[in-house]
């Protein structure tokens, strides 16, 4: 049975079997946030530090090479390649631990590219943690 809302929480997307599975891999109920940034040739912020976000997929959907860093320092030369024309990459914190949760910051090899971005974030239950 899926968890109910939390008082003041985003709302919750029920789809099935799917959404159980990433709950109970999570420990808690979860909500995605797409969003769609453009990346130009100046630094962007592709998506915000979130401590509560345990998944990130991130879509390159523009002609142009995009690079990503977790910090402004990102550039074509330092940075994560993402390729253009739908190449992507994808995060998760039982993976990739904490780098999930930080700030991505990203730029484009020439001119600009969309992008598609899905996160995946946890909710915290209020109230003390027992256990």
């Amino acid at each position: 049975m899926a968890a109910p809302p939390i008082a003041g929480s985003p709302p919750m997307v029920r789809t099935g079997a799917a959404r159980e599975y990433v709950n109970a891999h999570f420990g808690g109920p979860t909500y995605e946030v797409e969003s769609n940034p453009t990346i130009s040739t100046t630094v962007s912020i592709l998506a915000k530090a979130n401590p509560d976000r345990v998944g990130l997929v991130v879509f390159n959907l523009g002609s142009n090479d995009v690079y990503f860093a977790f910090n402004n320092a990102v550039s074509t030369t330092n940075g994560v390649k993402i390729a253009n024309s739908g190449a992507g990459v994808s995060l998760d914190v039982t993976e990739d631990f904490t780098l999930v949760a930080r700030e991505f910051d990203a730029i484009s090899a020439a001119a600009t590219s969309a992008c598609y971005v899905l996160e995946i974030i946890r909710l915290l239950a209020t109230g003390p943690v027992t256990g």
